[in-house]
């Protein structure tokens, strides 16, 4: 037959086999009354007072004023525990909720990035085909132009050089007729040089032409004189015919000297006609070769001009073309700037082109990576929801358990009161020793479902179990 400790020892098994990650489960899990009174009936233990009747009379110490103090407690800890527990399971289906929001938040982020990659992968490939388009369309019409502004530039270069090559020819002909021009002012200079010198060799002739007429009129008059005294003479020869040999002799010398005078004269008069005549050849001379320089000098000058004037016409005419090539040279810089620009242009959407597909591809990888985060949470989540499942499945049976031991320990309390009123209402005051003794088996009748609670450091580590399993069950959830 089993004592009341075997027995004691035998509902306490189960208890103290209890996971920790379930005790604390089944403080969230408080059933209702009529649930455990339903659940607690078919325990065993309920035929613990029977049992434990035979060894009522070891009792010796009176325990039930320990026992009734405990009961509240044990209760009132329980309670806090279930409460306890009841508040982390919340928390824990808190973050399960939380949890599972995130995963649909994430798996919508997910479906709208699929939704954004994929209306960005037709876009993007409309607009390369669009850019491919464009971008050969643009090559062939700047290759045309390229081709177009190339011939130009070629015929504007040949034109060009035309106009450079007659620029020089000119430039030789003004060098030229600037040579000749010099040339006949240095003639004309000298023309007049020999102008001047003859102008001076007639001035001196001139001089000399007076000087020798001046002579000539000193002659005359010497000849005038001599006649006159010749015939003063002959009057005297006449008058006085005793001095006539000496006077015939004296005129005989005047005559003489006279006549050389007039030899002198002769030779004068023809000297001067020389001189006139050679005056006059070299004034005609000089006229003739003054006309001729003069004549010379005008068609030099007319030629001059007019070779000037064609030069300014023709250096007008290829300053114009020159402007003109230079404002077409102007043009095809720019053309071929534009040109350039618009190969940095395409550089440049090539450039975007390139980005864009970057981005495209970074956008693949971060869905894929979403969609790995995804799949990491949902598995997360199931395992949570496992765990989670296995706690509560864990704590309802713990808690059925500890519910079942309750009821048992409720109804050996009542049983026990119920037999101490009954008895102390029969025996009364008289019976010291019986009342005694059945004092003792009251007290050890009712501190028998208390004897575990004497020594409660089991349930209480089981609790803490139960109370880090669900701390650690948390933690994963929040992770």
């Amino acid at each position: 037959m089993q004592t009341p400790k075997a027995n004691r020892a035998a509902s306490l098994e189960v208890p103290q086999r209890r996971s920790p990650a379930t005790s604390r489960t089944a403080r969230q899990l408080k059933p209702s009354g009529a649930d455990s009174d339903s659940v607690g009936s078919p325990n065993p233990a309920t035929k613990t007072p029977k049992d434990r009747s035979p060894k009522v009379p070891e009792r010796k110490s009176p325990r039930s004023p320990i026992t009734e103090k405990k009961r509240p407690t044990r209760v009132s800890e329980l309670e806090s525990q279930l409460s306890q527990l009841q508040d982390d399971l919340k928390k824990t289906k808190d973050q399960l909720n939380a949890s599972e929001s995130s995963k649909r938040q994430a798996q919508q982020e997910a479906e709208e990035s699929k939704k954004q990659l994929m209306e960005l992968t037709s876009s993007d490939d409309t607009r390369v085909e669009e850019l491919t388009k464009i971008s050969h369309d643009r090559d062939r019409a700047w290759q045309s132009e390229l081709e177009a502004v190339q011939r130009q530039h070629s015929m504007d270069s040949a034109a060009l050089g035309t106009a450079m090559n007659e620029i020089q020819r000119l430039k030789n002909q003004l060098q030229i007729v600037a040579e000749s021009e010099a040339t006949q002012i240095n003639h004309a200079e000298s023309a007049h040089e020999e102008l001047q010198r003859l102008r001076m060799e007639l001035n001196e002739t001139l001089s000399l032409v007076e000087r020798i007429k001046s002579e000539m009129n000193d002659c005359r008059h010497s000849e005038a004189e001599a006649m006159e005294a010749a015939r003063e003479a002959q009057q005297q020869l006449e008058a006085t015919s005793g001095d006539s040999s000496a006077t015939a002799m004296e005129v005989t010398v005047d005559q003489d000297a006279t006549n050389q005078l007039k030899g002198e004269v002769k030779s004068l008069k023809y000297e001067v006609g020389q001189l006139k005549a050679a005056l006059e050849a070299s004034e005609a001379r000089y006229q003739v070769e003054y006309i001729q320089s003069t004549l010379e000098i005008r068609s030099a000058y007319e030629q001059a001009e007019k070779t000037k004037q064609e030069s300014v016409e023709r250096e007008a005419d290829l300053e114009a073309e020159l402007e003109k090539a230079k404002d077409k040279n102007e043009g095809l810089r720019s053309k071929m700037e534009e040109e350039n620009q618009s190969s940095e242009k395409e550089s440049e959407l090539a450039m975007q082109l390139k980005k864009l597909e970057h981005d495209f591809t970074l956008l693949k990888a971060a869905l894929l990576e979403k969609e790995t985060q995804v799949k990491g949470l949902a598995e997360k989540n199931d395992m949570l929801k496992i765990e989670i499942e296995r706690g509560e499945a864990a704590a309802n049976t713990e808690m059925e358990a500890e519910l079942r031991r309750l009821k048992v320990q409720a109804d050996q309390w009542r049983k026990a009161a119920e037999a101490a009123a009954s008895m102390l209402s029969s025996t009364g005051n008289n019976n010291n020793g019986n009342g005694m003794n059945n004092y003792n088996t009251i007290a050890g009748t009712m501190g028998s479902p208390f004897s575990e609670d004497m020594d409660d450091e089991s349930p209480k580590k089981k609790n803490g179990n139960v109370l880090k399993k669900f701390g650690v069950l948390w933690k994963k959830g929040q992770k």
